[in-house]
């Protein structure tokens, strides 16, 4: 099993599920996060600090305009990318936008990923989110698990599939 999917019923949902995946992450992890607008990106790196222990997890908003939000004072600081407004390609690395990348101390989420030059090394995890079209705060997630960091991850995952999932 190197993906597995799962629906939400609530944004805190979605945020439960991130924040269970958050107890194995280490720092170096990857965290690319696919979806439409609205589809819940944010809410799952929301969820992301709750799990490492984040002060404030409800400080959390969309990089959108800003590209880049760093986040310290949980268990591990995040970096969080959103390359929405950004031409996709090579130029993103020349002006230093992918530098939080590089970072060997941080957890680095990425929304829109597709604007990338290619996969960043450690990744760890891909989340596929998408709306229910019937259902306004549903969510079904499809969770991608990515070399050895994404099997720790899915190990984490595993153990706890006994356990009540969020909905």
């Amino acid at each position: 099993m190197n993906d597995v999917s799962v629906e939400t019923a609530s944004p805190e949902a979605t945020e439960g599920i991130a924040s269970r995946l958050a107890r194995a992450l280490d720092a170096g992890d990857r965290i690319l996060l696919h979806g439409d607008l609205g589809g819940g990106k944010t809410t799952f790196v929301r969820g992301l600090l709750r799990g490492l222990d984040h002060p404030d997890p409800r400080e959390v908003a969309s990089p959108t305009f800003a590209i880049h939000h760093r986040y310290v004072g949980g268990r591990l600081p995040v970096d969080h990318l959103d390359l929405y407004r950004l031409d996709p390609g090579p130029a993103l690395s020349l002006q230093g936008i992918l530098d939080p990348l590089d970072d060997p101390d941080s957890v680095t989420a990425v929304e829109w990923p597709e604007r990338l030059d290619g996969l960043p090394s450690n990744l760890a995890l891909e989340v596929h989110l998408r709306r229910d079209t019937h259902r306004e705060l549903h969510r079904r997630l499809h969770l991608v698990f990515v070399g050895a960091r994404g099997e720790r991850l899915r190990d984490v995952w595993s153990a706890a599939a006994g356990k009540d999932t969020p909905s």
